[in-house]
């Protein structure tokens, strides 16, 4: 018996954001999450997507990441000069800046965390996500959690959408 061992290597993140995109662009990009995941959920074992006024954000685990990049190219069309794309430890420590609300517009605000569950829920309950994504984003969520708890992080934010 094979047993594969997840290379932590195979996890990207192409991200279009406030700091590298205008909030239109990024804005115009929100009504693409399902476009997202028909077009690249093909080309991937799981894939959670992040859409808010400030972010569009495909997480992704894949062994085919060339062939990937290739289509989330082809999706985000005149933008992808805007993306960045992150691997490994990279992509993972992106996502928990992301829960944690280091890197929204307003540094702590609240709304984020919530936006990266309900990203992981819909892609789980529509089977796009699995045990790796699952524990990545449930890591990222209870870190997020966590420094808000822990620091003043979110004190005098009331919120912005992330």
């Amino acid at each position: 018996m094979h047993l594969e061992i997840p290379s932590i290597d195979n996890i990207l993140v192409i991200t279009v954001n406030h700091k590298n995109a205008s909030l239109d662009d990024v804005g115009a990009l929100e009504s693409s999450v399902e476009e997202a995941y028909q077009r690249l959920y093909p080309y991937a074992d799981e894939i959670v997507v992040l859409a808010t006024c400030n972010r569009f954000e495909i997480y992704a685990y894949t062994s085919n990441i060339d062939e990937f990049i290739s289509h989330a190219r082809s999706l985000l069309d005149r933008l992808w000069d805007k993306a960045s794309v992150l691997r490994g430890m990279d992509a993972v420590r992106h996502l928990f800046r992301v829960a944690a609300g280091l890197e929204s517009m307003i540094v702590g605000e609240t709304e984020i965390l919530s936006q990266v569950r309900k990203a992981y829920e819909y892609a789980r309950d529509n089977a796009y996500a699995g045990r790796l994504l699952g524990l990545l984003f449930s890591r990222a969520i209870r870190v997020g959690k966590r420094v808000r708890s822990e620091t003043r992080i979110s004190v005098g934010n009331v919120g912005f959408p992330g």
